[in-house]
């Protein structure tokens, strides 16, 4: 994989979180320098502001690299070693009518970003994006690999692997947070834990759970000391943890999109709860956004140090991969989504997150064996709505999007499902190419 000069194309670079992650890890990593960077992005303006940042990123880290930027992602691609994504068009007001729309036709669903109608249309908004995105990389860098972070990721990865000859790996850092919220729980450093999970993206559970130290299991330390708790921080995954026997993650909204109302209701009942956990804070991440724009504006006007992007790494973990790829480290990742090679034996082929080991050939995935039926059970459904979701996607098929409505736990009956379909469709027909 090692080459004269590296060559990293970052699609979406104008995000101020995600284009801002990934700038402040390129600049903290060696294997980086001189390399060739390519930062493409739609919109203008915020694509030069990145442009700017990581120019004077450069020169304060005296990396060397070659920068350039496009809005046009296909002018960038041509011998590129990896393509890192996190994109989408209209992402948050598309987002908040996936939410608001089903509730009109008495459909309650959690977040709406990654399961439920409000996953499904989503999907159907990215899906022809990235495949885009694959099939460029096919004619002008088939060699390379795809990163991905770009959610519904499990609909995503799935549909690049179904129909593209693409690698790609996608990258979620849910279970570093679920962890650090267990470490806090059971009064240790994060870094003494260490973790097996396995399902899918948004939707693991931890296999095991054992103190670094000795090796000793940490789960009943858990146990104890959530069950202590008037209220434990997760109340959703703590009932799961009661029920099931293993703790799942990253955290109740997300676990929340995949389960039947009833179930989220116990811990979180729709009238009281409904915009402080049901819904995504809009808001609160547009005030988060204005905010790191800020801060990209001060450091490229000079009026902030570029240090303060250069002391650790972000946690989003495409660099490290990259490095690990590149540099045949056999790393290994705590969680991927890669198609699943009997690394969890009870569920079927499609994509799945578990951990692995990364070198030179890419991700190998490491064997969990078989989760339990509850829980295979719980994910199989999923991965079967997940796989029509794509079909559908793909084909640009109404029927193949119904029936995958007719088997989310969150649809009543088959007149609600169409009715929200078409509600859905009509708001966003014109992200929908392959609806026509």
């Amino acid at each position: 994989m090692k080459r004269q000069r590296l060559k990293v194309v970052v699609i979406g670079a104008g995000s101020a979180s995600f284009g801002l992650s990934t700038l402040s890890d390129v600049f903290q990593s060696p294997l980086m320098k001189s390399a060739e960077l390519v930062l493409c992005d739609i919109d203008e303006a915020k694509l030069q502001s990145m442009t700017e940042l990581a120019h004077r990123l450069n020169e304060a880290s005296g990396w060397g690299l070659n920068i350039t930027s496009t809005t046009d992602y296909r002018k960038g691609l041509a011998g590129a070693d990896f393509v890192i994504t996190s994109l989408e068009k209209r992402r948050m007001a598309s987002w908040k009518l996936d939410w608001e729309i089903p509730q009109k036709f008495g459909i309650k669903q959690v977040l709406g970003e990654n399961g439920g109608p409000g996953g499904m249309f989503h999907a159907f908004r990215t899906i022809p994006l990235l495949l885009g995105i694959a099939k460029a990389m096919e004619e002008k860098c088939p060699n390379a690999w795809l990163i991905n972070f770009s959610n519904p990721l499990h609909c995503n990865m799935l549909a690049i692997y179904r129909h593209t000859r693409i690698k790609a790996i996608g990258l979620c850092h849910g279970l570093r947070g679920t962890l650090d919220q267990i470490a806090d729980v059971i009064g240790v450093p994060y870094e003494a834990l260490s973790a097996i999970a396995g399902g899918f993206n948004h939707f693991t559970w931890i296999t095991e759970l054992r103190f670094k130290e000795n090796r000793k299991d940490a789960y009943p330390l858990l146990r104890e000391r959530l069950g202590s708790l008037s209220r434990p921080p997760q109340p959703l995954s703590f009932l799961l943890f009661q029920k099931f026997g293993l703790y799942p993650s990253p955290g109740d909204n997300h676990i929340g999109e995949y389960l039947p109302n009833s179930l989220v209701e116990e811990c979180y009942p729709w009238e009281t709860t409904r915009d402080t956990f049901w819904r995504f804070n809009f808001e609160g991440e547009e005030k988060g956004r204005k905010n790191l724009h800020s801060l990209i504006s001060r450091i490229v006007k000079g009026e902030e140090r570029t240090d303060l992007l250069l002391q650790h790494r972000s946690g989003e973990r495409a660099i490290d991969i990259i490095e690990a790829i590149v540099e045949d480290k056999k790393e290994l990742e705590i969680a991927v989504n890669i198609p699943n090679k009997g690394y969890i034996e009870n569920l079927p082929d499609g994509i799945v997150e578990v951990p692995a080991v990364v070198g030179k050939d890419g991700p190998e995935g490491v064997k969990i064996g078989k989760l339990p039926i509850a829980i295979a059970s719980l994910c199989h459904r999923q991965m079967d709505i997940q796989e029509l979701v794509v079909e559908s996607a793909v084909k640009g098929s109404r029927e193949i999007a119904i029936q995958a409505l007719l088997i989310d736990p969150v649809i009543p009956d088959s007149r609600t499902a169409e009715q929200v379909f078409d509600a859905l469709f009509e708001v966003h027909r014109d992200l929908l190419p392959t609806f026509g």
